[in-house]
């Protein structure tokens, strides 16, 4: 549309103004005025635009920053854990068996309770006798066995026999009171060692001989006295007591006596009973050999 045919539509529509004198000059006036009218909406409205697109790219860049993830962390390289080995755990060690009693051998077969109780011990005595020189005489090992080793009163006197087995008297004021048994350890050149001893007034019925007594251990005898006191010692190889007491007997009384000890460091030892007489000189003497058990 031209200009001039823009002014007559304009020309029509206002045709309440005149055209006439200065007309055409009011109806340029109201056609610019509308013209402003128009444009400040559009300015307006371009304004907004224009604040709202740079409104886009600030939160586009916020949204970016927000929105974009964070480089992660380089992955690090973890080392497997160590597995355990499959082999079997050791066993445990085995528990050290017991020691088996020494080896002994005497002439006439008997269980030696003192002075020397393995072939070891005799062997030794042999390389070198010391101050046991008496060992190579029975009658001198059973004085000493009074002296030394039960420490009572009596004299050994002499020997009932000879052979594998020696048999020899001890007597209290000329009266016999036991006769104790002896036998070679270890060959025919060994020592003498005392393997029992018995009395005629005085007996013990258990445990039997050369048998083993564990702790407590009850020892039971006859005497042919009246009112008697038995003394009952139990008595390892060296020569200690391991324990004792005294029981009442008679005639019509057997005897007993309950033993309970608690040292086990022994191997080979006696079972002593004595009984003394109104005077406390020995009157009946009998030995048994035990084995610790």
């Amino acid at each position: 549309m031209t200009p001039e045919e823009r002014l007559r539509q304009l020309l029509h529509a206002e045709d309440d103004v005149p055209v006439v004198g200065d007309g055409l000059a009011r109806i340029r006036e109201r056609l610019d005025s509308r013209r402003r009218r128009r444009l400040v909406p559009a300015v307006a409205l371009a304004g907004v635009v224009a604040v709202a697109a740079a409104a886009g790219i600030s939160l586009a860049g916020h949204d970016s920053d927000r929105l974009d993830p964070e480089p992660l962390p380089p992955a690090r390289s973890v080392a497997p854990s160590p597995v355990p080995s499959s082999s079997p755990s050791p066993s445990p060690s085995p528990s050290p068996s017991p020691s088996a009693p020494s080896r002994v051998t005497t002439s006439g077969g008997g269980m030696p309770a003192w002075p020397f109780a393995s072939n070891a011990q005799a062997a030794a005595w042999q390389a070198d006798p010391g101050s046991r020189t008496w060992a190579s005489d029975p009658v001198l090992v059973a004085q000493h066995l009074l002296d030394d080793f039960l420490q009572l009163p009596g004299t050994a006197v002499g020997t009932a026999s000879r052979g594998d087995v020696v048999r020899v008297v001890v007597k209290v004021a000329e009266r016999p009171v036991s006769t104790v048994r002896l036998e070679q350890v270890g060959g025919v050149d060994g020592p003498w060692s005392v393997t029992g001893a018995v009395a005629e007034d005085l007996a013990i019925t258990a445990p039997l001989r050369e048998t083993r007594v564990p702790s407590p251990t009850t020892v039971t005898g006859t005497v042919t006295g009246y009112d008697e006191s038995v003394h009952v010692q139990l008595r390892a190889n060296a020569g200690r007591e391991i324990a004792g007491g005294y029981a009442m007997a008679g005639a019509e009384l057997p005897w007993r006596m309950q033993l309970v000890w608690s040292d086990e460091q022994w191997t080979t030892g006696a079972l002593v009973a004595s009984t003394s007489d109104g005077k406390g000189d020995l009157h009946a003497l009998v030995l048994l050999p035990v084995r610790n058990g």
